[in-house]
């Protein structure tokens, strides 16, 4: 290369770096007014934000975190929107587990399987509930590794197995490749018969409304073959979509409650949102009512609703909901404690698409008026989800499922061990999204969607 040419290509280069800069800082500033804009029309907590100058905000999600409300651990931000999108949908990349983790020291790790999807890469391998993991890829699992579990692309584990209380390893490997897959927030039906009752027992660990038409074939199925008593599993559902709650609750709600259109629950919006939706006439976003065009109603006068920590939003909604008009009988554990709303909101502008915000913009109350549970919803029978040894789920033995059985059936449980308490517990994983779903989305109608669309 001769000098002439070799100094115009870095004159060229020098051009080129200069345009990716300035269009690098247009779109940061674009992204920080979309954030801006959103927040201070929808954010419950506008009124509390800080005024901040967004020219002086190299960071979105630096900038976004300092507008957040001190109480506020929920509200999200994203630059990897498909994702996101595809997860609310049911579509991971996956192993296709649950796992609760627990601490044993500093730098020592272990994995429990909580549950297994069917026709995953986990479920292909022959991974059950119960099972313990002590080595991710011939590593001891520990805080800097265990996080691969859910975002890994391949993974090799090391089993342990469960002697004289404690894990102890074993010489058994598993290697697992994730998979795109949607998954069914139906994890398990069954119908159980005992002492002339039949129970029907519902696993249903996400609140997605494209799956609505499953969960009514599963009620439809109990219903033609005379269920007379609901136990519904949520002590995996971490929430989900108004549309699925309100699907769920009005189709388990005595009849006469879904046909009068009773409220579910009111929704609290900040001073801006709750003027504007009155003044607009937008009832369905100030109040969620029974919906009365459910084609299958079980016309229930009780549910009994089997909870653990991870049990939120949604999950605390349909028992918050259901409680005013019929005997709500809750078994497991205390509930996360988180009574907000979400919107999804995403740019306009073709350079920052790859954005996505979720802010909190509404608490919702029962009919009652009940709300602001922040420490979750005590049990009204207190029972461990014990995983040491684990029993499947749907297993009769299993210990929350038969703690229903017992309270209809007047049948003593039998299966009742309490989890050690020389482990700390560190909190489940299925996906890298999973904090997100411990919320309510609040779908809005696309007529109201396209009055408050931002730039």
């Amino acid at each position: 290369m001769n000098i002439k040419s070799f100094l115009f290509v870095s004159v060229c280069l020098l051009f080129c770096s200069c345009d990716n800069e300035q269009m690098k800082e247009y779109n940061t500033l674009k992204v920080n007014e979309f954030i801006r804009d959103c927040m201070q029309e929808a954010y419950l907590w506008s009124e509390q934000m800080p005024n901040l100058d967004i020219n002086k905000e190299s960071n979105p999600k630096q900038y976004f975190k300092k507008l957040l409300y001190s109480e506020d651990c929920w509200s999200y931000i994203t630059d990897d929107a498909k994702s996101l999108t595809n997860s609310l949908k049911g579509i991971e990349m996956t192993f296709g587990y649950q796992l609760v983790f627990y601490k044993v020291t500093d730098d020592e790790y272990f994995a429990v399987v909580e549950y297994v999807v069917p026709n995953t890469a986990a479920d292909r391998a022959g991974i059950k509930r119960g099972d313990y993991f002590v080595r991710i890829n011939g590593e001891k699992i520990n805080s800097n590794n265990y996080k691969n579990f859910v975002s890994a692309s391949e993974i090799t584990l090391t089993k342990g197995k469960w002697a004289d209380s404690n894990v102890v390893e074993t010489q058994e490997n598993v290697s697992l490749t994730a998979t795109v897959e949607t998954i069914n927030p139906i994890l398990l039906s069954k119908i159980v018969t005992k002492n002339g009752c039949k129970i029907g027992y519902l696993v249903y660990n996400s609140f997605i409304g494209d799956f609505n038409s499953s969960l009514e074939e599963v009620l439809r199925n109990f219903k033609e073959n005379g269920v007379e008593e609901l136990v519904l599993d949520l002590r995996y559902n971490s929430g989900g979509d108004e549309t699925a709650s309100t699907f769920l609750c009005s189709s388990l709600a005595p009849k006469s409650v879904v046909e009068s259109e009773s409220v579910l629950i009111r929704n609290h919006w900040n001073s801006n949102y709750e003027s504007y939706w009155r003044s607009n006439g937008k009832t369905e976003l100030l109040e969620r009512r029974f919906d009365k065009s459910v084609e299958c109603n079980l016309n229930l006068n009780r549910l009994f609703v089997l909870t653990s920590k991870n049990s939120a939003s949604a999950s605390e909604l349909t028992i918050v909901g259901l409680s005013p008009y019929m005997n709500v009988v809750q078994i497991g554990q205390t509930t996360y404690g988180k009574y907000t709303s979400m919107f999804l909101f995403q740019p306009n502008l073709p350079t920052i698409k790859n954005w996505a915000l979720l802010p909190i913009v509404a608490k919702y109350a029962n009919s009652k008026g009940f709300t602001d549970f922040k420490d979750g919803l005590s049990p009204d029978y207190y029972v461990e989800d014990n995983l040491f040894p684990a029993v499947q789920l749907g297993d009769e033995n299993e210990p929350l499922l038969a703690k229903a059985i017992e309270i209809i059936t007047g049948d003593v449980s039998l299966s009742m061990q309490k989890i050690p308490t020389k482990f700390e517990l560190l909190g489940s994983e299925f996906s890298k999204f999973d904090a997100i779903k411990q919320n309510d989305f609040i779908k809005v109608p696309m007529h109201v969607l396209n009055e408050c669309e931002f730039d």
